[in-house]
């Protein structure tokens, strides 16, 4: 619940937003509208070219005045208590760039894409992520209109609530690939296959490695 506000200039487009930290899924009343605080988030977005080819560009900022919990002192008991953080921030940079664009389809080429992410890392739980990659439409002459992916993430868990888990859990970051490609066999189907790879957190759970196919019709 709350308000946004979208100002476009050029060559950036401006986004404010200001509404309540709480989630409000099931209560519409608006007695106690932020009545833990308030977060304030400001974006700001550019699309043109660069180097020849479209590109774009998005800086965000979120702050929050709600209290959370102190990852550093959280105590692996029943009812998890522990103590107040004082509010919370989080920062980040997307970036993406065609490298090659097919002549006369409009979206169609491939590229290259990339975010990425900080925060105080206490009360929030991610401290940083990084995730990018290759991708796009079109990327052979004979086959216009398959899709493909190739994609990385790495996200750098708090590293207060790491010490706060480590002595009875083994916390760490966590990374993984995925890998997909979605072949247009005809106008009405479309096979994709799809390859994941996660190391994943917890350090006393196996890696995981995830092999999907899917084919979509089309009536």
């Amino acid at each position: 619940m709350g308000a946004v506000v979208t100002l476009r200039t050029s060559p950036i487009a401006w986004t404010f937003m200001v509404f309540d930290p709480n989630d409000r899924t099931n209560d519409y009343w608006p007695d106690d509208f932020f009545g833990n605080g308030v977060d304030v988030s400001l974006s700001a977005s550019y699309a043109g070219e660069m180097f020849g080819h479209m590109s774009s560009v998005t800086v965000t900022g979120t702050y929050t005045t709600k209290d959370g919990a102190n990852l550093g002192e959280l105590l692996l008991s029943p009812d998890l208590q522990t103590g107040q953080q004082d509010h919370s921030w989080y920062i980040s940079v997307q970036f993406g760039q065609f490298v090659h664009e097919s002549p006369g389809q409009k979206g169609a080429g491939w590229g290259v894409f990339l975010k990425t992410a900080a925060s105080d890392g206490n009360p929030n739980p991610f401290q940083a992520s990084i995730m990018g990659g290759v991708g796009g439409k079109g990327v052979f002459a004979s086959r216009p209109n398959d899709t493909f992916g190739v994609g990385y993430f790495y996200v750098d868990f708090s590293d207060d609530l790491q010490s706060s888990l480590n002595p009875l859990v083994t916390f760490q970051d966590e990374q993984g690939v995925e890998m997909f490609y979605n072949y247009l066999a005809t106008e009405w189907l479309q096979v994709a296959a799809d390859v994941q790879y996660v190391n994943p957190a917890l350090g006393d759970t196996d890696n995981a490695f995830v092999a999907g196919l899917r084919a979509t019709i089309r009536f």
